[in-house]
Order: C-alpha cells, then sequence, then structure tokens
C-alpha cells in the first residue's frame, strides 16, 4: 500500500500545481479568452470519448484475465487497444483540421485555436494509454511521478506560453508538456511490452468497447456535465460567462482530485478480486473503505474551502469575483460529487455495465431538464449551472451508490464475466 498512499499524496501535489497554472493563465488571459480555450478545450474531450475508452478498459480486462489464468490474452488485448486508439485519435483529429480548413466560417484565431486543440486528440490519447500501463501493473508510485512532472511542466510551460503568445500559447504549451511525459511514460512502457501492430484481435477489442465507454465516462464523473454545461453557457449566453464558471470548474477539478486517487486504486483491486472469484466479500469491503475515506478528505476539504474561498478568490483572481457564489455552490455539490466516483468505478469493476449507464444517463437528462428549465425561465448563468451540478450530483450519487448496495448479498458469490 506504500505506493498507493504515494499515488495518493502526488495526486494532492498535482492538483496544487494545475490550481496554479489555472490561476496564472486564467489572469493572464482575463476572462473572455479564458472563457473561449475553456470551450476549445472542449474538442479534445469529446475527440477523447471517440476513443471509446479502449485504454480505460484496459483497467479491468488485463488483471482480470491474469486473475483468470488468461495472461497471453491480456498481452493481445494492449496491442489491440493501442493500435486502434491510435488510429481513431489520428482520424479525429484529421477530421477537425478538415472542418477548420474548409467549413469554417469562424475567424483566423478561432480556427487556429480549433486546429491546436484538435492536435490533444492524439497527445491525450497516447499519455492515456501509456499512462494506464502503469495502473494496470500496479505500480502506482510511478503513475504518481509521472503525473506529478506533467503537471509541473505544464504549469511551467502553459504559463509562459500565455505570457508570450496568449490564447495559442495556452495549446501550445500544453502540447509541450504532452510530448514530453509521453516520451518519457512511452519508453518505461517499451521497457516492459514490446509494441506489436500487427498483434491486433479485432474482435476482443470490440467486446470490451461497452465497457471502455462506460468506463471513460466515469474516468472524470463530472466532466460529461461539466461539457454539457460549457457547451450551454457559450451558446445560450457568451463564452465569457463560461470564464466567469472557470473559477467552480477548477474548485470542482480539485474536489474530484481526492475520489479520482481512490477510484484508480480501487478498480484494478476490484477487477483482480472479481476475475480470481472472490468479489463478493472483499470487494465489497474494500469499496465501502474507499468510500468513507473519499468523503471525510472531500468534506474536510470542502468545509475549508467555505472558509477561504472568497478571499482567496479576490486575492488571486480579482477578475473573476463575479464568479464567487457560482463557487461556493459549487463546493456544496463536492460533497455528494466525492460519493459518486467509487460507486461507478465499483460497478464497472463488477462487470455491471448496464446498471452504469442507465445511471449516468438519468444523470444527464436530469441536467438537461434542469438548463431546459433556465432557458424558459430566461435565468441563465453560471451561478444556475452551479446549483444544477448540486441538484444533479446528489440524484448522481444517491442512484449509483443504490445499485452498489442491491448487488451485495452476504455470502455469495460473484457472478463472472
Amino acid at each position: 500500500m506504500s505506493d498507493a498512499r504515494w499515488f495518493f499524496a502526488s495526486s494532492l501535489a498535482t492538483a496544487v500545481l494545475d490550481v496554479v497554472r489555472a490561476v496564472l493563465t486564467a489572469n493572464l488571459l482575463g476572462p473572455y479568452l479564458a472563457g473561449l480555450c475553456a470551450t476549445m478545450l472542449v474538442i479534445p474531450q469529446v475527440g477523447r470519448y471517440l476513443g471509446l475508452g479502449l485504454a480505460e478498459a484496459l483497467t479491468v480486462v488485463v488483471p482480470y484475465h491474469r486473475g483468470a489464468g488468461n495472461p497471453g490474452h491480456a498481452r493481445t488485448l494492449k496491442s489491440t487497444v493501442f493500435t486502434l486508439g491510435v488510429s481513431i485519435s489520428v482520424f479525429a483529429f484529421a477530421t477537425v483540421v478538415v472542418y477548420a480548413i474548409v467549413f469554417s466560417r469562424a475567424s483566423a484565431q478561432v480556427n487556429g485555436l480549433v486546429l491546436l486543440a484538435g492536435s490533444l486528440i492524439v497527445l491525450w490519447g497516447l499519455r492515456q494509454f501509456f499512462a494506464t500501463e502503469y495502473a494496470v501493473e500496479h505500480d502506482f508510485g510511478r503513475l504518481g511521478a509521472v503525473e506529478l512532472g506533467f503537471a509541473g511542466l505544464a504549469c511551467v510551460l502553459q504559463v509562459a506560453g500565455v505570457y508570450l503568445l496568449g490564447a495559442y500559447g495556452f495549446f501550445l504549451g500544453l502540447m509541450g508538456a504532452e510530448l514530453l511525459t509521453i516520451a518519457w511514460s512511452g519508453r518505461d512502457y517499451l521497457r516492459g511490452n514490446v509494441v506489436r501492430v500487427h498483434d491486433v484481435d479485432v474482435a476482443a477489442g470490440a467486446r470490451i468497447v461497452p465497457l471502455g465507454v462506460t468506463l471513460l465516462v466515469s474516468a472524470v464523473a463530472y466532466a460529461p456535465f461539466v461539457m454539457t454545461a460549457r457547451v450551454f453557457l457559450a451558446a445560450s449566453v457568451g463564452v465569457e460567462e463560461v470564464g466567469v464558471l472557470i473559477v467552480s470548474t477548477l474548485i470542482l477539478g480539485k474536489i474530484a482530485v481526492i475520489p479520482t486517487a481512490v477510484r484508480r486504486v480501487l478498480v484494478p483491486r476490484m477487477s483482480l478480486l472479481h476475475g480470481a472469484g472472490q468479489g463478493a466479500e472483499d470487494g465489497f469491503a474494500l469499496f465501502l473503505r474507499s468510500q468513507l475515506s473519499a468523503f471525510a478528505a472531500t468534506t474536510a476539504v470542502i468545509l475549508a474551502g467555505l472558509v477561504f474561498l472568497a478571499p482567496a478568490v479576490t486575492a488571486l483572481l480579482p477578475a473573476y469575483t463575479s464568479g464567487i457564489p457560482a463557487a461556493r455552490v459549487t463546493l456544496l455539490a463536492g460533497i455528494p460529487y466525492s460519493l459518486i466516483d467509487n460507486a461507478g468505478s465499483a460497478l464497472l469493476a463488477l462487470q455491471e455495465k448496464r446498471a452504469y449507464v442507465e445511471s449516468l444517463v438519468a444523470a444527464l437528462a436530469l441536467e438537461g431538464v434542469i438548463f431546459g428549465g433556465m432557458l424558459w425561465a430566461d435565468t441563465t448563468s453560471a451561478f444556475h449551472v452551479a446549483f444544477a451540478f448540486l441538484v444533479t450530483f446528489a440524484g448522481y450519487a444517491a442512484l449509483l451508490n443504490y445499485r452498489v448496495l442491491r448487488l451485495h448479498r452476504p455470502g455469495a458469490r460473484p457472478v463472472r464475466a
């Protein structure tokens, strides 16, 4: 467990660096350009979903097949995921290039940002694949070091890029950090693996797509809700309101660090127990400990945040003080959010994909209904979006945890996938 504790500590340090980077870049850009860049980040985020979560699925299927005594199939799956993932991300980037050059009627600046944001589809995919290898091998110490290194590189390069080149530097600096981290983690991967682009089992890859898609969505549980909110605000009231929401999304991202770090340790361990036929009692006990740890740590952070939020934003982000009310509500939304990550991951590790998808669709539908109400009442703002987060996360957490509790039967044997 020492590696797991180091990973948790490094995740907190990574969060601190991310806060520093976000604060500096937001101040340098201002609300309008910061909102524009945040909106453009939806492009690689959507592009990542086009990868079908194949890399994320490895954290479940590789430990499962090893636990079931089938390591050869696990190696084939890794080669398959690498080849298919690179192919899909390159195709997605090419589509963005064609759109920006041929079909877009936006300004030259916006089209340039579209192209830079599109390139992150490929880079994010490669970095995620190599990072997944550390989790699969339970090398959480190295995973924490690589992610901390990326955060440090991104902090330096992106801030310097924004200072020198404005919005373009926002993406160029991030690209530089991605490339250096890919070189680092890719070297580690090649030390223990051979890339066999010809060793592709498309049928096996297709079978893990449903798991991969749901696991991808759950990897950062708040991501689809924030993406939807950014597009909704940009389309209804403009990108500057997306800039006002930056304080809230920054807070939400940092709150999520705690349950996300716990989840990345939980999923491979629960999958290994499930594959070895020990998932019912041991896995449920692990889930309960994870939930209690995430809830206690997150609640402590939120209570401190409520005290220091206003003075911190006033001192560090003076151009964004209008976002303080929304940020307070988002802090409260973090309490139910802390119970989402691990519950969703437990369902996926136990191969309960349908239960997870039904819960996610219900939560997104709830958010959509709330946004529709805002349009009808003409009350669309970052503050009301934060209330949507609070209500949606509370409902989502309740539904996911109910699903997990229903699965637990003392003394029951797990159903093999």
